[in-house]
């Protein structure tokens, strides 16, 4: 999992880049934000499927 930037990081990065766009480091980041957001959605879903899968053995058990 690539290493996380803090929200703190992302906002500050954001307005330094909006009040100085001619020397924006903005853009050479949001390859490193998407691949963030894209593994956490891979985890989530893994989790969302483990979860399931509890939830259909407990039911199973349970009737």
């Amino acid at each position: 999992m690539p290493a996380l930037i803090g929200v703190n990081e992302f906002v500050s990065e954001t307005k330094d880049d909006i009040n100085s766009p001619t020397t924006s480091s903005f853009v050479s980041r949001m390859a490193h934000c998407r691949q963030m957001v894209s593994t956490l959605e891979e985890e989530m879903m893994a989790r969302i499927g483990c979860v399931c899968r509890v939830v259909t053995v407990v039911d199973t058990r349970g009737h």
